[in-house]
């Protein structure tokens, strides 16, 4: 176990009952940014349709076998499952993820499809080209080292499968000044993010690693009002999380998580980060 793995762990720990309570939701279970579009009306709603998105990006079919690398609560897996089909492993160091996704799989007319274990993404251990697509969903940002993790889902990437990952990436150009990389320390800080890639950072990576295909899509637009709600949620907080920290009531982990989720969209609404996807095959 890495320090950063210990961090992830005391992280998701410390901010369980936010996610649990004020984001998941009952049927998404998810961690997840939602995705806004015409055809959404509520939260819950873009947390699904995000799904649904990023799965006809990546182009999965009933025939295929995913994994859900850094699956969280289970709720992209079991959407996949039970929407498109296809046999999903989900993948998280957090024990407790691990548990929580297993009881929502139990009860899923899918469950038979979904399998979920407590490994590192970026290590797996499971078996080489046993996978048609990798699927990283706002979770591969917590990696230290991401080009070991693209090295790894290549790995374990049949030939024709796909890479996907969509999280939050740096901006290029120009290169973050001294004082931008200040305004989005907290950010990175209070979410356990050693970094931010940028999408050519990416892009050299999959190369490297072997993928021969990188596609792009920028969905800063339809995310705009899901970080809105993530920074309206903190500012509800934000004035007492001092006062609870000194009375021992929150540590500081989810002190700095409360400030994390109230500048986000401040460094987002600069320019100093987008809301990207990115999808890389592997050589048939």
């Amino acid at each position: 176990m890495t320090k950063q793995h210990n961090k992830v762990l005391a992280y998701y720990k410390s901010t369980n009952f936010d996610y649990e309570h004020f984001w998941a939701g009952k049927r998404a279970l998810a961690l997840h940014f939602g995705y806004y579009d015409s055809t959404v009306s509520s939260h819950e709603e873009s947390l699904l349709r995000m799904n649904q998105v990023l799965a006809e990006y990546a182009h999965i079919k009933e025939t295929d076998t995913v994994l859900d690398a850094g699956c969280g609560y289970g709720g992209s897996s079991i959407w996949l499952a039970e929407n498109i089909g296809c046999n999903v492993v989900g993948a998280t160091i957090v024990p407790y993820q691990v548990q929580k996704a297993k009881l929502a799989a139990s009860k899923s007319k899918s469950r038979n499809r979904l399998k979920f274990i407590n490994a590192d993404y970026a290590d797996t251990k499971l078996p080489g080209a046993s996978f048609d697509v990798i699927w990283g969903l706002e979770s591969i940002v917590h990696c230290d080292d991401k080009a070991a993790f693209v090295k790894e889902a290549y790995r374990l990437l049949k030939p024709g499968g796909r890479l996907i990952i969509s999280e939050y990436m740096l901006r290029q150009k120009p290169k973050l000044t001294e004082s931008e990389s200040e305004i989005l320390d907290p950010f990175l800080k209070g979410w356990m993010m050693p970094d931010l890639l940028t999408l050519e950072q990416y892009r050299k990576y999959s190369e490297s690693a072997g993928f021969y295909l990188f596609k792009t899509y920028d969905l800063s637009g339809n995310v705009d009002k899901s970080l809105r709600k993530c920074r309206r949620n903190a500012s509800l907080a934000l004035p007492f999380v001092g006062t609870l920290q000194k009375l021992h009531m929150i540590d500081k982990i989810r002190r700095d998580y409360t400030i994390a989720n109230y500048v986000l969209y401040d460094s987002f609404k600069q320019g100093l980060w987008s809301y990207r996807v990115v999808v890389a095959t592997k050589q048939k």
